[in-house]
């Protein structure tokens, strides 16, 4: 930990190691207490949590005192400057970002970590550690290449461009172009050139040999140059010979034909082309997201599955096991940032993973395969939801027809386990119903619909029944776990309103029709809204809940504007500092560090891991909302939003 945040975590250690003995001091007989030892210890305890009190306060005013007198003189600082190297006689450049300013950041990502108030100036600062981070990377590069340049250019070379390297000497001087150094230009929709961004020439032209078509030159201009990626890519309707890059001259044999183009369905356009409604993702959150996926592509195992248990030895064994669920997961957070099984540098790992799926499916539909004791067998529905889920989102991103087939089984096997009374699911095929199983089921089938296949209408009634059940008399805007459990003292708690379950049960209401104009909308994100995301310990338990986390972020985001911004403003900072960043599990969430996952010893890494990638994937994994809300499947089974809501 750095030095500031250091000190306080051992304070605030120090004082939580005394709390405990004190805490069970006062509980001794009255007479006890009032002895002449006891007041003693009570005041040399209350002096010394004082002295704690008072030490934290003192290293946090003295840090924010010395940092606010000297950061904003550092951050006028020219960010290049320019030093004559002794043994080359020319000068060299010099990325010039204060020691002090990476001190800073780093404190202040850590304090957010782990839920201390930064100073209001260090926070200001912070929020433009993403845009230091660019520029410090790009610099770096302008740097290595004008000083190898400096170092290996001939004196003979010299002359040549001695125009271009006074321009570049001046630059550092200046720290930034000013108004008169600057031009507009038609190239390009219109940039600005500065000193360094001149051109030193017209530009060559370039004769290629290469034909039109095929191989060659493409019959139309691309919109960008450079290497595509999922976001350039566009639907393509053409038959593909050959999955190669370039055409051969000559073939030995007929040319493969690949009739299918990949062509997503409607509702998973966002996927591909990484559009989000309320704000895209910034660079910041890519990063995040792809070092996320690294690390999960890093652990695949050759079969194409993952399981939730891959990482007992560093976190200890994980109470459920499920490859299935874990290989879901999986295949969800490689989806939900646009990547597929046809496309793209992880094709070839979700295709692995999609034939995992398909080959271990049974003959009624169901994913699941059976592990561990019977206990074990409360992951059955969840995985098959989880599993179904995702194999719905391939095959609404490709529509791909040799899984077409095994979706609609996966989403047969849903249907037929609905309970016939309470329109939910639970852990066994029609035997009762909890909203946590349910809230997967749902939107796997909604998932379903918009990929274009067969779901009846009396599926989204029996979810509709269920969430009336489940939802609160009082207080209509909160919802339970299990409406129908027990009235006893182990199971009676299932019936009482949780902030968790209200953010599923509110999910489940705006896929299943109802308006975020609703007042119950309404009133739910200002209740959740009450309750962001946090890492804080309280007397019984963590706050740190990525199952949580995930239902009402996506809840959150459709209801836009500044009930998103609250949400968002207090969870991506701590997904993004969270994150490990070197080691065999950089790119993966630690369940149990800096405090304990709630779910984290349930499902462990893998868990946590995709959750929070799927929670910062938001931005363009969602299902649209209220762009086609009539659009509920080709078939026409399923009724209209207004109806259901109705």
């Amino acid at each position: 930990l750095p030095p500031i945040a250091g000190a306080l975590t051992w304070c605030r250690g120090l004082l939580e190691r005394i709390k405990t003995p004190m805490a069970k001091i006062r509980k001794l007989d009255k007479s006890v207490m009032e002895s002449e030892e006891a007041r003693d210890v009570i005041k040399d305890y209350t002096a010394f949590q004082g002295q704690l009190s008072d030490y934290e306060r003192e290293q946090i005013e003295a840090w924010g005192a010395e940092m606010e007198k000297s950061s904003q003189a550092k951050l006028k600082n020219p960010l290049l400057r320019s030093e004559v190297d002794v043994e080359f006689g020319y000068p060299l450049l010099y990325v010039n970002f204060d020691p002090l300013l990476v001190r800073l950041l780093r404190e202040v990502k850590y304090f957010l970590l782990l839920g201390f108030e930064a100073p209001q100036a260090a926070l200001e600062i912070y929020e433009h550690a993403e845009t230091f981070r660019k520029h410090m990377g790009n610099l770096d590069l302008v740097v290595n290449v004008y000083n190898w340049m400096q170092a290996e250019m001939l004196p003979v070379e010299r002359p040549l461009l001695s125009k271009q390297l006074e321009l570049l000497d001046d630059v550092p001087e200046a720290g930034s172009s000013s108004p008169g150094d600057r031009k507009e230009t038609d190239l390009a929709s219109g940039y600005i050139e500065g000193p360094v961004a001149q051109p030193f020439a017209e530009p060559v032209p370039v004769n290629s040999a290469a034909e039109e078509g095929l191989g060659g030159l493409g019959e139309q201009l691309a919109s960008d140059a450079g290497i595509t990626d999922r976001r350039a890519s566009v639907d393509s309707a053409t038959i593909q010979l050959r999955p190669s890059r370039f055409q051969r001259d000559g073939m030995i044999a007929l040319p493969a034909l690949n009739t299918h183009a990949t062509i997503a369905k409607e509702g998973f356009d966002g996927r591909r082309n990484r559009e989000g409604g309320n704000g895209a993702a910034g660079p910041e959150t890519e990063e995040t997201i792809e070092k996320g996926l690294a690390f999960l592509s890093r652990f695949q195992r050759r079969d194409g599955s993952w399981s939730l248990q891959q990482f007992a030895a560093f976190d200890g064994v994980s109470a459920i096991d499920s490859d299935t669920a874990a290989t879901g997961l999986c295949l969800l957070a490689f989806q939900g940032a646009g990547y597929n099984h046809q496309q793209y540098q992880y094709k070839d790992l979700l295709q692995r993973s999609v034939d995992f799926m398909l080959a271990n499916q049974q003959a009624n539909g169901d994913y699941y395969i059976a592990q561990g004791t019977a206990s074990n067998q409360v992951a059955r529905l969840y995985g098959h939801a989880i599993a179904t889920l995702a194999m719905c989102e391939a095959y609404g991103m490709t529509q791909d027809p040799r899984m077409k087939d095994s979706v609609q089984q996966g989403l047969n096997f849903i249907i037929e386990s609905q309970h016939v009374e309470r329109g939910g699911w639970r852990y066994t095929p029609g035997r009762e119903a909890d909203l946590s199983v349910t809230g997967w089921m749902m939107m796997a089938v909604e998932s379903g619909k918009r990929a274009g296949l067969e779901i009846p209408a009396e599926t989204f009634y029996g979810i509709k029944n269920f969430l009336d059940a489940s939802q609160n008399a009082k207080k209509p805007f909160m919802y339970a776990y299990n409406p129908y459990a027990p009235s006893n003292a182990r199971q009676g708690q299932g019936r009482v309103p949780s902030k968790t379950m209200t953010s599923v049960g509110l999910l489940m209401r705006l896929y299943n029709g109802m308006d975020k104009t609703n007042e119950i909308a309404e009133l739910g994100a200002l209740y959740l809204g009450e309750n962001l995301p946090s890492i804080r310990r309280t007397k019984d338990a963590s706050l740190r809940d990525t199952y949580y986390w995930y239902y009402a972020t996506q809840f959150m985001y459709h209801m836009g504007g500044e009930h998103w911004k609250q949400w968002n403003d207090r969870l991506h900072p701590l997904l993004v500092n969270g994150q490990e960043q070197e080691g065999d599990l950089a790119g993966s969430w630690d369940p149990r560090r800096p405090v304990p996952d709630r779910w984290g010893p349930h499902a462990g890494r893998l868990y946590v891991t995709t959750m929070n990638l799927l929670s910062l994937e938001v931005h363009y994994r969602h299902l649209p909302l209220y762009d086609n809300q009539d659009a509920v499947g080709e078939n026409g089974k399923a009724p209209p939003s207004d109806e259901m809501d109705r």
